[in-house]
């Protein structure tokens, strides 16, 4: 659905293009299996932090090119030479946790991720976090079509307004590496995604100082937006929290990263959102949305109790060589429970005639645009945030501008004011999920013993 480019606020000083020396720069370690009829082989893979998060600073300087939320004008006058003159700041093993609060979690055979929300690093506070699974010095591409990806999460201190969002986007493996971008993958650049995020600090290897406004809704003053915005292709696998989830594909008209200029071309949530060459509504499953408020929440009374971890598996059916559905299960207690809902071109369609919306997911090539992206090649995302602009009421909530008793508007419980950015932070900043035993392989290989049998519906 609606997901804002805005991920909430970040680092004092962050963005960069150059690679920063003056720390070590870690990746975390991360088990992925990769799984056959044969079974699983699980080896390590690394993640790499967002450049968006990074402290930017002069090359070879402790110098910020970026404070708050303004750029230095000396040294960045323009979004060329900003790009020759600052660094992406290399991040040492310890500031994973201790300024932006992630940290390894040991499940025995898997290793995985613990992620969180408001961490109170040596200068700012820091809000969330974007992460990307590795192949060495680029991104790893996963080609998904009749394949499936399945990961362990919990969900259990995920309150209303907080999003543990695990995606595909279609960005370039080297992170647009090569001209005035020497920083690459490595250094977490590249970001594009379906609502041509226009928050970013560099996009495709220049700074995003042009037109650069403060987020004078950020309650830290550490954000903000540029005229540029990066649009790709974007499959959420996983939008979540402890009350709502989500998942949702979002075609593109063309492949790859694409740069944008400004409301004109990227679209705006205040104006027309639709002349963005992606599908920023997107289509969507969300089951409170779709009339079954008993599916997912907290407690024994819903189907998927998310007081407890459990597993989801997402597969991609193209037994023609063509996107046809995407479909999802889960495992809990040891029972397979079935969600009714998948994407399909003609299910999505009739959902957007149902709900009264426009069915820009047709115009922008629907099924089979996604499915091309999804061929080609997408990298793994897994993140942390809120919503500045609006207060995560598209997950869980509803626009308070819509009639909450139409069909299609309310997406879960929560009180619309909830997700405020202010009250969230001070309210709940220890909220964090846990992603484990990430695997992907051939449909029916991740989970064998779970393809037919104990299903619950």
């Amino acid at each position: 659905m609606v997901k804002i480019g805005v991920f909430g606020a970040m680092l004092g000083s962050v963005g960069a293009q150059q690679a920063g020396t003056l720390n070590e720069n870690y990746h975390m370690p991360i088990s992925l299996g990769e799984c056959d009829k044969s079974g699983c082989k699980t080896a390590e893979s690394k993640l790499t932090l967002d450049s968006n998060w990074r402290w930017t600073h002069k090359v070879g300087q402790p110098v910020n090119c970026y404070t708050g939320e303004d750029w230095d004008t000396g040294t960045c006058p323009d979004g060329k030479t900003c790009a020759k003159n600052c660094a992406a700041g290399a991040v040492p093993k310890e500031q994973w946790n201790g300024t932006y609060g992630i940290s390894p979690e040991n499940k025995g055979d898997a290793l995985g991720i613990k992620m969180g929300f408001v961490t109170q690093g040596p200068y700012s506070k820091n809000v969330g976090s974007r992460t990307y699974v590795m192949e060495g010095d680029e991104y790893k591409l996963f080609s998904m079509l009749n394949k499936e990806i399945s990961f362990h999460i919990d969900m259990s201190n995920m309150p209303c307004g907080t999003n543990g969002a695990i995606y595909f986007a279609e960005m370039d493996k080297t992170g647009n590496k090569g001209g005035d971008n020497a920083a690459g993958a490595p250094y977490g650049t590249g970001y594009c995604d379906g609502q041509c995020a226009r928050d970013l600090k560099w996009v495709n290897g220049k700074a995003n100082v042009k037109g650069w406004q403060p987020n004078k809704d950020d309650p830290y003053g550490n954000c903000g937006t540029g005229d540029m915005g990066a649009c790709c292709a974007e499959m959420d696998l996983w939008e979540g929290n402890m009350i709502s989830s989500a998942f949702t594909a979002h075609p593109a008209v063309n492949p790859g990263l694409v740069v944008c200029d400004t409301d004109k071309e990227c679209g705006s949530q205040t104006g027309d959102r639709y002349i963005a060459p992606v599908d920023r509504d997107g289509c969507d499953i969300n089951d409170f949305r779709l009339g079954n408020p008993s599916f997912y929440g907290p407690g024994s009374k819903f189907t998927l109790d998310t007081k407890k971890p459990f597993t989801f598996v997402t597969q991609f059916h193209a037994p023609d060589g063509e996107l046809e559905e995407i479909t999802q299960y889960y495992i809990q207690d040891g029972k397979r429970i079935e969600n009714e809902h998948s994407i399909a071109q003609k299910w999505c369609s009739a959902q957007k005639v149902k709900f009264g919306d426009r069915d820009s997911f047709t115009e922008k090539g629907g099924l089979k645009k996604i499915g091309e992206a999804l061929k080609r090649g997408m990298v793994l995302v897994m993140s942390m945030w809120d919503d500045i602009a609006f207060d995560m009421n598209w997950l869980d909530s509803y626009e308070t501008k819509l009639d909450p008793s139409k069909p299609g508007v309310r997406r879960g419980t929560c009180d619309p004011k909830d997700g405020d950015a202010k009250t969230l932070r001070e309210k709940h900043p220890d909220s964090d999920y846990t992603i484990t035993h990430l695997k992907w392989g051939d449909i029916g290989t991740t989970h064998p013993s779970h393809q037919s049998s104990e299903m619950v519906v």
